[in-house]
């Protein structure tokens, strides 16, 4: 992941491909962490193909068809798409942790489509469910890339206090992850 975020694609590619043919990795792991390496690369062509080839290899699995809508409406600004995938999900069991996913697609789609009020409630929704986790040392980032996507509903909104408020917290680790995009983004309306 690292190698990728430093353009360094290739040999991260190569570092993971070294597991395609491992049978102790199931196929669905294996393009789950890779299309987190495209992903990390700013290839998000790469990271929904690869995410939807995880899909192909468990189609059972809500995580990876929440993940792969999250991709589509968050980096190639699909919300149809992600809507339509996200609807496989209704017949799944979705545990707490995976529904404050849901929310944040749900916000994400909303905000794509400029439905700035829809995309607030699913944001921060998201967000209280999230807060079960909070202590968690995975949860931080996912956090703030919620309230990265809150500060672009507000600001559109007309919310500016409230934007520029959170985005104060947000643009630190917006740029240490190289998010320009939303970064710009955020700064358009904060």
């Amino acid at each position: 992941m690292a190698l990728a975020g430093q353009g360094q694609l290739h040999k991260a590619v190569a570092l993971v491909a070294k597991y395609e043919q491992d049978e102790t990795v199931p196929r669905d792991m294996f393009y789950g962490r890779l299309s987190g390496v495209y992903e990390n690369a700013h290839d998000y062509a790469m990271m929904a193909e690869c995410r939807a080839r995880a899909i192909e290899h468990n189609p059972g699995s809500a995580n990876a068809i929440i993940d792969y809508a999250v991709g589509l409406v968050l980096r190639l600004h699909d919300s149809q798409g992600a809507r339509r995938v996200l609807e496989k999900t209704r017949d799944k069991e979705i545990l707490a942790l995976a529904a404050s996913h849901v929310s944040f697609c749900q916000g994400l789609i909303a905000l794509e489509e400029k439905r700035f009020e829809d995309a607030q409630a699913g944001l921060t929704e998201a967000l209280e469910q999230i807060a079960l986790y909070a202590d968690s040392r995975l949860m931080p980032g996912f956090i703030l890339e919620i309230k990265s996507q809150l500060v672009i509903a507000l600001g559109s909104a007309g919310k500016k206090a409230e934007a520029t408020s959170i985005f104060a917290e947000v643009e630190p680790f917006l740029k240490a992850h190289k998010e320009t995009e939303i970064l710009t983004r955020c700064r358009q309306v904060a």
